[in-house]
C-alpha cells in the first residue's frame, strides 16, 4: 500500500509557496551542506532563466531575506549573487493563470519600495499546463519555470533523505507523468481523456496548427488569442474561434468557433455561432441571426457531404440564443478520433472558411 503523502492533500498555490520558501531557506544554513547546495542551485536556476550570462550555485553567496505575500507577491526574496543584490519576484501558479495586471503591478512595487537592489528577476512559476496566455508573461519581463524544468531540478536531489522533499518530488513527477499519459491517450484514440481541460486545449491547439484559414483575429473577450477555455458547472470546455464579423448585430460582432465539451459524459466537437448581443429582444435581430445560422449550416453541410466523419444533429435554436450549434460530432476511437480529425478535418475547415468568406449573407 502506498504510504500517505502530505501532497495528496496540500495541492494549493499556498502549499507550493510554502515549499518554495522552505527550499530557499536552506541557503542560509552552512551546517546542512546538501540542503544548502540545493537551495543555492535553485536560486541559480531561477537567475539563469534570463537570457544573459549564466551563473553557478557557487556564485550565490547568501540569501538575504525571504517573504511570502510581500505586497501580495506570492514569494519575494533577495540574494547576494557575486557582487550584486538581486530581488526575485515569484508569481506562483498551479492550475490558474495571471490576471488583473498583477505581473506589472508586482514589478512596479519592487522597483519603488524602500528595499534596494541591483537587479530584479521576475519568475512565473507554474506547475499546471502552460497555455498560450501563460506564455505571454515574457512580454511583461517574466521568465517561465514550468513543470518539466521543475521535475528535472528536483530529481537531481533525489538522494537527500527527507520525507517532505521525497514526497514533494514524487508528487511533481506524478503530475508530469499523469499529464503526459493523458495527452498520449488523446493520440491513441481515447475519449475519456477529454475530461481534462489541458487535453481539450492540446487537441484544439494541434487542430489550429493544421487549419490555416480564419477570418478575424481576436476572440469574444477582446484578447489576442483565439484559443481559450473555461468551466460550466465544473465541467471544462475549450474554444477555438476562427471567424469574426464585426458589427453584425448593431455594434456587436458575430463569431464562429469550435467548442470541445461533453454532453451526458460524451465528449464532442461542435461548431457554434455566437454574438454578445441579446438578439431575443429584437425580432429583426433574432430573425437575422437565425437566418445566418441556417446559412452556416447549409455551407458546412455542403463541405462535409462526402466526409466519413459521423455527425449527429445539432441542438435546435428557434428563439435566437446568443450561442447556437451549427454542427456537432461526438468523439470515438474510429472515424471521429483525434488522429482522424487532425489528419482530415483541415480540408473541411479551410473549405468551410472559404465558403463563409465568399458567401453573401
Amino acid at each position: 500500500m502506498k504510504k500517505p503523502s502530505l501532497f495528496d492533500y496540500a495541492t494549493s498555490e499556498l502549499s507550493q509557496d510554502a515549499i518554495l520558501c522552505w527550499l530557499l531557506e536552506w541557503a542560509k544554513h552552512d551546517e546542512y551542506k546538501e540542503y544548502q547546495k540545493l537551495a543555492k542551485e535553485l536560486i541559480a536556476l531561477m537567475y539563469n532563466l534570463q537570457e544573459k550570462n549564466k551563473i553557478s550555485r557557487d556564485d550565490v553567496k547568501n540569501l538575504i531575506k525571504i517573504e511570502r505575500q510581500y505586497y501580495n507577491i506570492d514569494v519575494y526574496f533577495q540574494a547576494k549573487i557575486i557582487d550584486k543584490t538581486v530581488s526575485f519576484i515569484i508569481e506562483d501558479k498551479t492550475f490558474t493563470s495571471h490576471h488583473s495586471n498583477q505581473l506589472e503591478r508586482y514589478k512596479d512595487i519592487v522597483e519603488q519600495d524602500e528595499i534596494k537592489e541591483d537587479e530584479i528577476v521576475p519568475i512565473y512559476f507554474k506547475t499546471g499546463y502552460i497555455y498560450e496566455w501563460d506564455e505571454d508573461v515574457v512580454k511583461h519581463g517574466y521568465h517561465v519555470l514550468n513543470l518539466k524544468q521543475w521535475n528535472i531540478f528536483l530529481s537531481k536531489y533525489a538522494g537527500i533523505e527527507n520525507d517532505i522533499l521525497e514526497d514533494y518530488t514524487s508528487y511533481i513527477k506524478g503530475m508530469l507523468t499523469s499529464r503526459d499519459e493523458e495527452i498520449n491517450k488523446l493520440r491513441l484514440g481515447d475519449t475519456e481523456c477529454f475530461k481534462y481541460d489541458y487535453v481539450q486545449y492540446e487537441f484544439l491547439k494541434q487542430l489550429k496548427e493544421k487549419c490555416g484559414e480564419c477570418i478575424g483575429a481576436i476572440n469574444t473577450k477582446g484578447e489576442p488569442y483565439n484559443l481559450y477555455n473555461g468551466t460550466s458547472f465544473g465541467r471544462p470546455w475549450t474554444h477555438y474561434q476562427f471567424v469574426k464579423f464585426e458589427n453584425v448585430y448593431n455594434q456587436s460582432s458575430e463569431y464562429v468557433f469550435y467548442r470541445v465539451d461533453s454532453r451526458k459524459d460524451r465528449p464532442y466537437l461542435s461548431i457554434r455561432q455566437y454574438t454578445d448581443e441579446k438578439v431575443k429582444d429584437s425580432t429583426e435581430l433574432k430573425d437575422k441571426k437565425l437566418k445566418r445560422l441556417k446559412e452556416y449550416k447549409f455551407l458546412f453541410k455542403a463541405v462535409c457531404a462526402e466526409s466519413l466523419f459521423e455527425f449527429e444533429d445539432p441542438l435546435n435554436d428557434w428563439s435566437g440564443n446568443k450561442e447556437s450549434e451549427i454542427a456537432v460530432l461526438f468523439f470515438n476511437k474510429d472515424t471521429n478520433s483525434a488522429k482522424e480529425l487532425w489528419s482530415k478535418w483541415p480540408e473541411l475547415h479551410n473549405s468551410f472558411v472559404d465558403r463563409i468568406e465568399n458567401h453573401a449573407f
